[in-house]
C-alpha cells in the first residue's frame, strides 16, 4: 500500500534548497522571517524539507519500530456503542464503512496508514465524503497525501471559538482542491502551536543521522577502502631492500590461491623472506557503528512509546520479556492512540449527537487475555495465607483485612 510518499526536494524561504534538515543545522533564519513577516498566517505546508518518508522507508530503525506500532494498532476491532448505556450495538451500518473506509483499503490498512502517518508526519488528514450532515454515515473516508496538502490559516486563533475561524482551508497543492475544516478529520500528534503536529523526526534528528552516518561509513569500508592491508619489505641494519619482481609475483600468486577463507586454503600466510604487514582498513570495532545504530533504534522506540523487547536485538529477549513487552505495547501505547484516533472520529462524525460512539477493542488478543493459571495460583496463594492467619488465631474478616481482599 502507498504511503503518500516522498516528493523530492523543494526550495523553502529563507535560503535553504532543500538538503536533508535531519543532517543540517535548524531553519533557524527561516522561522525567523516568517515569524517577522507573519508569513505563517498564510499558509502552513505540512513538511519542511519533504524528507519524512524517504527517511522512513530508508532507514531501518525508523521503519521498523513505526510499522510494528501500526500493525499492533491495526489488529483492533471497530465496536458501536449506546452513548447512555456503553452497550454495543449489533451490526451498526457504520460498521460497514469502517471495515472498508475507501475503495483501495480494508480495515487493517487503512489503521497501519493511520498510525505510519501519524508518527512521520504527525499528522493525518482524512476526508469525509458525506453527501451531508443528515446522513448516517459518510461513503467514505479517504486519507489525504501528505506531501500535498497545506493549511490556509486566519492569522488568529486564541480568541476564536471554533475551527473554521482558525483553519480557513485545507488545501491540496498539485490541483488546488479545497476542504473545508468540517469535511476534514485531523489527527495530529503534539506541537506547540496546537494546529499542525510534529513529526517524531523532528526529535530524533540526531541519532538518526548517527544511525545513518555509520551506514555509510560501515558501506564505505566494506567496498570502497580497497586493500585491507601492504605487504612491503622489511627493514633491517642495511635499510629496505626492496624486493626483486619475481619475489613480488610469488607472494601475490600464493596469497590469492593457498590462502583465505574457503577449502583448501589457509588463513595464515608463512613466506621465507623478511617482509611487513602495515593495516590500512578501518576497525569497525573502534568506531563502535553498531552500537550507535543500535541506540537509533532503542530512541525511535522509545519517542512511539513500544518496548525493545518486541524487537530483534543482540541480546535477544526470553519469551516472558517479549511477551511482557506486547502487553506493555497495547496498556500504554497502542490503547491510548486508539481512543486518541476515535475521539477525533466521534467528534468530525457527530456520532455522540446520534446517541452512539466507536471505539476500538484490543480484548480479543492473547496479550489483553486474563492469565487463568496465574489467577489461579494467587487465589491459592491467598486461601492458604488466610488459613494460616486463622491458625493463629485471627477470625476470617481480620485475616481478608491484613491481606487486603473483600468479602463481598
Amino acid at each position: 500500500m502507498s504511503f503518500f510518499g516522498f516528493k523530492g526536494n523543494k526550495f523553502s524561504f529563507g535560503f535553504q534548497t532543500g538538503t536533508d534538515h535531519l543532517t543540517r543545522g535548524l531553519p533557524i533564519w527561516s522561522n525567523l522571517i516568517n515569524k517577522i513577516y507573519g508569513l505563517n498566517t498564510q499558509e502552513v505546508w505540512e513538511t519542511v524539507n519533504n524528507n519524512e518518508y524517504k527517511l522512513f522507508s530508508t532507514t531501518p530503525e525508523v521503519y521498523i519500530p513505526v510499522m510494528r506500532k501500526a500493525n499492533l494498532f491495526s489488529n483492533g476491532r471497530f465496536v458501536v456503542k449506546d452513548w447512555k448505556t456503553n452497550e454495543p450495538i449489533e451490526n451498526h451500518p457504520i460498521i460497514k464503512l469502517l471495515e472498508n473506509p475507501t475503495p483501495l483499503m480494508n480495515r487493517n490498512e487503512w489503521l497501519i496508514a493511520v498510525s505510519v502517518l501519524h508518527d512521520i508526519y504527525g499528522n493525518v488528514y482524512i476526508y469525509k465524503n458525506q453527501p451531508s450532515r443528515l446522513s448516517e454515515a459518510p461513503n467514505t473516508l479517504s486519507i489525504l497525501p501528505n506531501d500535498d496538502i497545506k493549511l490556509k490559516l486566519s492569522g488568529v486563533k486564541y480568541k476564536q471559538l471554533n475551527e473554521e475561524e482558525i483553519i480557513k482551508k485545507y488545501i491540496l497543492s498539485t490541483n488546488n482542491e479545497e476542504f473545508e475544516p468540517s469535511e476534514i478529520i485531523h489527527l495530529k500528534n503534539f506541537s506547540t502551536d496546537g494546529i499542525k503536529g510534529q513529526s517524531i523526526l523532528e526529535s530524533l534528528q540526531m541519532p538518526i543521522s548517527n544511525a545513518r552516518g555509520s551506514y555509510g561509513f560501515i558501506n564505505v569500508n566494506n567496498t570502497k577502502r580497497g586493500a585491507h592491508g601492504i605487504i612491503s619489505p622489511k627493514s633491517g641494519a642495511q635499510g629496505t631492500i626492496p624486493l626483486i619482481e619475481k619475489d613480488r609475483q610469488d607472494i601475490e600468486k600464493q596469497y590469492q590461491q593457498d590462502n583465505g577463507i574457503y577449502d583448501r586454503q589457509t588463513p595464515i600466510k608463512i613466506v621465507d623472506k623478511p617482509i611487513d604487514y602495515t593495516q590500512i582498513s578501518l576497525a569497525l570495532k573502534e568506531q563502535m557503528p553498531f552500537e550507535t545504530i543500535g541506540l537509533a533504534m532503542s530512541k525511535v522506540v522509545d519517542a512511539i512509546g513500544l518496548n525493545m523487547n518486541l524487537f530483534s536485538t543482540d541480546k535477544q529477549s526470553t519469551y516472558a520479556n517479549q511477551e511482557n513487552g506486547e502487553k506493555q505495547a497495547y496498556n500504554s501505547c497502542i490503547i491510548p492512540f486508539a481512543e486518541k484516533f476515535c475521539f477525533a472520529i466521534n467528534n468530525k462524525l457527530n456520532l455522540v449527537e446520534k446517541g452512539i460512539y466507536i471505539e476500538l477493542d484490543y480484548s480479543h488478543l492473547p496479550p489483553m487475555q486474563v492469565n487463568e493459571t496465574q489467577v489461579a495460583t494467587e487465589m491459592k496463594m491467598k486461601a492458604e495465607a488466610i488459613d494460616k492467619l486463622v491458625q493463629v488465631g485471627y477470625s476470617l474478616s481480620e485475616a481478608e483485612a491484613l491481606l487486603g481482599i473483600s468479602s463481598k
